[in-house]
């Protein structure tokens, strides 16, 4: 970012919005693809300015999934992305789950898209899909304390609690700092004493 911030070409201006829509700065991004010269970028951050000033609206899930149709094809992947979070935070898994496997269909290595449809199966009550989900999301990232936390407690669900603790103690030896996973084995000790 330090190297490419002072450069007056537009196409630098265009990877740093990327690069700050990567560190999660969606409103630098925008101003950025706003003077990046590429219509699709700017049209994209138009739009993700919406987004952030006025929320989600039917108006912007049409112009977000015009975006996704366009050739340029990091702006339409980004766009399935923005629509499955967008769906995601209003409860409409079903649709999360389509634009999140839009995006997954281009990007099929992203795990933070990967992560977006298992919560989405999660929440959805689709439990074995999430399971499945989740174990993918484990078996490509053994380090992914937030899958070995899901699967734990989806073993939970299925009255299954040494499943449950096993995962538990593997996201906590990951992360440490998940502290209501303590609890959790506290609980499990517990309820095997009695």
């Amino acid at each position: 970012i330090l190297l490419l911030k002072d450069k007056p070409d537009t196409g630098y201006r265009s990877i740093l919005g990327w690069a700050f829509f990567c560190l999660n700065d969606r409103l630098a991004a925008t101003s950025l693809w706003g003077i990046s010269g590429d219509d699709d970028e700017a049209k994209l951050g138009g739009a993700l300015s919406c987004l952030i000033r006025e929320g989600f609206s039917e108006k912007l899930r049409v112009e977000f999934a015009a975006l996704a149709a366009c050739s340029n094809f990091i702006v339409s992947v980004v766009c399935c992305r923005l629509l499955a979070e967008a769906f995601f935070s209003q409860g409409n898994f079903q649709k999360a789950i389509h634009w999140a496997r839009r995006s997954e269909w281009r990007t099929p290595r992203d795990l933070s898209v990967k992560r977006l449809i298992a919560r989405s199966l999660q929440r959805g009550k689709d439990r074995k899909s999430a399971i499945e989900c989740w174990t993918e999301i484990a078996s490509i990232s053994p380090e992914d304390a937030e899958a070995q936390e899901q699967l734990g407690r989806l073993a939970l669900e299925t009255k299954d609690p040494a499943k449950a603790a096993d995962f538990f103690r593997r996201s906590l030896a990951i992360d440490p700092f998940r502290g209501e996973l303590r609890l959790l084995l506290g609980d499990i000790a517990l309820d095997s004493d009695d």
